[in-house]
């Protein structure tokens, strides 16, 4: 029996092989003559052709009775096979609609990145400090110092004494008390009720706070 079952299913393919190959000439129901056409696919739904003009696909309403049956069309299979299709068709278009918001949201981040960038860099000079830097006490990513302005853009008078803080760390050689010249950029303050200045060495990380790439230099 599984013999004659499997030569049966073989017998059946050849069949729908040599009828997807097969050339057709014909008129459609709605008056298209289509010649030379090589029937390159049969669905459920229709013929898919490869004509003169490329690939073509003709449905199973369009054709005579006569193709219907030499095919094999089956309405209900058509109308299930329409409406996967059309599913198919709408999962695919909203995946692709959510891909090309998703490139356009980040298309958008990255040009509103650049250009914070871009502006934190010019307003730069506006924050940038030359002082001579006393340290005082340490933190584990800070100390105090008290900074006398030599050169400064950031509305700090030249000459006088203020105590602020410095994110990041000295040298471990440097020792509290002694004088040092250093290029610093206000990024503000700290918390509580001194809200003592707050200042980096680091250009890149300055420009970090100005874009507002990182939180508000506040504690």
């Amino acid at each position: 029996m599984k013999i004659i079952a499997a030569a049966a299913a073989l017998a059946l393919l050849s069949i729908i092989v040599a009828r997807a190959e097969e050339t057709l000439s014909f008129k459609t129901l709605d008056g298209r003559t289509i010649t030379n056409a090589t029937v390159s696919k049969i669905e459920p739904s229709g013929l898919q052709l490869m004509t003169d003009d490329g690939i073509e696909r003709v449905p199973f309403t369009m054709l005579s009775p006569e193709l219907q049956t030499r095919f094999g069309y089956d309405p209900e299979k058509a109308k299930v096979h329409e409406r996967q299709s059309l599913q198919a068709h709408a999962a695919y278009m909203q995946r692709t609609n959510m891909e090309a918001i998703q490139l356009d949201r980040q298309k958008t981040a990255t040009l509103m990145h650049d250009a914070a960038i871009k502006n934190a860099e010019a307003a730069l000079k506006s924050v940038k400090v030359r002082a001579v830097v006393v340290p005082s006490s340490f933190e584990k990513d800070s100390f105090t110092a008290n900074i006398t302005p030599v050169e400064s853009a950031a509305g700090f008078a030249e000459g006088k004494r203020y105590f602020v803080v410095i994110e990041g760390q000295l040298p471990p050689e440097v020792a509290g008390g002694d004088l040092l010249q250093m290029e610093l950029y206000l990024i503000g303050n700290t918390g509580g009720s001194a809200r003592w200045n707050k200042f980096t060495r680091d250009q890149n990380r300055a420009v970090q706070y100005l874009a507002g790439l990182v939180p508000n230099a506040t504690r």
